[in-house]
């Protein structure tokens, strides 16, 4: 939907709104080049694929939102490294994996919403140790194992 060269030209981009559309096809890899970026919301259309690589090194990026889409991929292991997120939501997709233990490097996040999608085995105990953890959505994926009495001290509002 946007040409490679203007991405390349747009530098300081810090907010990318483009839901609520009919895009399609797979998520630009263009996008994770905005080292400015502080929103990326790219929600309720019809991509399709993998999350790309490389949202990680934006050190800026507070709120990422692909949910209502058709992505299918495990969530990127460097999107962990974005430690200035607050908000992930990637609802009603069809990511697969597991939720990566990294996930305790974001000492900032208040919303991690991963409900509706085929994510599979347990969730890590680092999530529990995320004291800035407001909304936790896991519901409709096939988790298993033990949930932790950590919860139970962390101020969640799920």
């Amino acid at each position: 939907p946007i040409p490679d060269e203007w991405l390349a030209k747009a530098s300081l981009l810090e907010e990318l709104l483009l839901d609520n559309n009919s895009f399609q096809g797979t998520i630009n890899t263009q996008f994770t080049s905005l080292s400015n970026l502080v929103e990326c919301a790219l929600y309720n259309n019809t991509f399709t694929g993998a999350i790309p690589e490389g949202f990680g090194k934006l050190n800026r990026l507070t709120s990422l939102e692909f949910y209502l889409n058709n992505l299918t991929s495990s969530i990127p292991e460097d999107l962990y490294d974005a430690i200035a997120l607050r908000f992930i939501r990637m609802y009603d997709n069809q990511l697969t994996g597991t939720i990566s233990s990294k996930i305790g490097q974001l000492t900032n996040l208040r919303s991690f919403d991963v409900a509706n999608n085929n994510m599979t085995k347990s969730i890590p105990p680092e999530l529990y140790g995320i004291d800035t953890l407001r909304e936790l959505y896991l519901a409709g994926n096939d988790f298993s194992g033990p949930i932790l009495n950590d919860f139970a001290s962390n101020s969640l509002r799920t």
